[in-house]
């Protein structure tokens, strides 16, 4: 038996399923939603695979590992089938069935009418979509979605995959809810920086700003677009022209701000600042302890709190707060326009 579990003929998959539940009167399975994982990349199937193990721990779901291999010279499919169980007292009590494809070849369709048949119907479908947004990602398909995870700095053009992306929310009326990890990157950052002007003379100087200075890393640069769309829709600000080294905007009361945008680090956003003739005020990372602090300096000194920790390294823990906090991301629809401004002029 392989890592993903036993493999099976695709006929014999709810048969398996009830052989997997007998015989241990213990065992209770349990889903509140469908859970599907997808990749392009056939070589990450048992990554993929770890990756939803890792994720019924916390939340209890059917869970589906899809991988594709497009360049296979022949048509077929192999599935495998596998359960996830919590331990109580050594014994196992809530278990999520987990099923795993490798589709090669041509594949509209088959993954609709095949794959997607073993969902449970009565559940919403959580699809996390891993790498780029290809044509796979079509009607028939994207109909089935209720809420559709996804990394926008995984894609080589993130605008061209937002307006795909955007099409096909407008196709089914905004249906399905789009959670993206480049956004949940930026959360904690947004949060403290929000934070910061909660103060009626904080506020007060918000609007005298400037100056601003967004650091991220090489991969992080996404998430510090969606920090810098996300300010500048909320504070009012409209764009006036862009490079990769910064971006000129125009306050709601006309007046001029230059934001530099830097690229250096590991961290994905180590720094945002925004300065007035007077004050500043800057989120800064401590990588050391993975802790988010804000300054704000002015002539009657410099002030510096810790107020929380920057997101958690790596996917899974992403996907986990999206999976936790729920909502409709209100506010990263309200910032794509934005965003897909600063892109197009980067």
């Amino acid at each position: 038996m392989s890592l993903l579990g036993k493999e099976v003929p695709f006929s014999d998959i709810r048969k398996e399923f009830k052989l997997l539940s007998s015989g241990d009167e213990s065992r209770t399975h349990a889903s509140l939603m469908n859970l599907a994982v997808f990749t392009e990349d056939a070589g990450q199937l048992n990554a993929i695979y770890e990756q939803v193990s890792e994720l019924t721990q916390n939340h209890t779901c059917r869970a589906l590992s899809v991988a594709l291999d497009r360049n296979a010279s022949e048509q077929g499919m192999t599935s495998w089938v596998s359960a996830h169980c919590n331990m109580t007292n050594g014994k196992k009590t809530v278990c999520c069935e987990h099923l795993s494809f490798l589709l090669k070849g041509f594949v509209h369709g088959r993954l609709r009418n095949t794959v997607f048949s073993q969902i449970n119907s009565d559940l919403p479908l959580v699809f996390w979509w891993q790498g780029e947004l290809s044509d796979v990602f079509e009607p028939r398909l994207y109909t089935l979605i209720d809420r559709f995870i996804f990394d926008s700095a995984e894609w080589a053009d993130p605008k061209a995959g937002y307006e795909r992306l955007l099409t096909a929310a407008e196709d089914v009326q905004r249906r399905f809810v789009i959670q993206d990890l480049a956004w949940t990157t930026s959360y904690p950052y947004r949060l403290a920086f929000a934070s910061m002007f909660d103060g009626a003379l904080a506020e007060q100087e918000f609007s005298k700003i400037n100056a601003g200075t967004i650091k991220v890393s090489e991969g992080g640069k996404t998430a510090g677009k969606l920090a810098l769309a996300w300010l500048a829709t909320q504070a009012g600000w409209s764009l006036l022209s862009g490079n990769s080294e910064g971006y000129d905007f125009k306050s709601a009361t006309g007046s001029s701000i230059q934001v530099r945008f830097e690229v250096g680090g590991t961290t994905p956003i180590s720094h945002i600042g925004v300065s007035s003739p007077e004050v500043s005020f800057r989120l800064q990372t401590e990588e050391a302890t993975n802790t988010i602090q804000q300054v704000i300096t002015s002539n009657a000194g410099e002030q510096t709190l810790s107020v929380g920790s920057a997101m958690r390294a790596g996917k899974v823990a992403l996907v986990e707060d999206q999976l936790s906090r729920g909502g409709k991301n209100t506010l990263l629809r309200k910032a794509i326009p934005l965003f897909l401004e600063i892109l197009a002029t980067s």
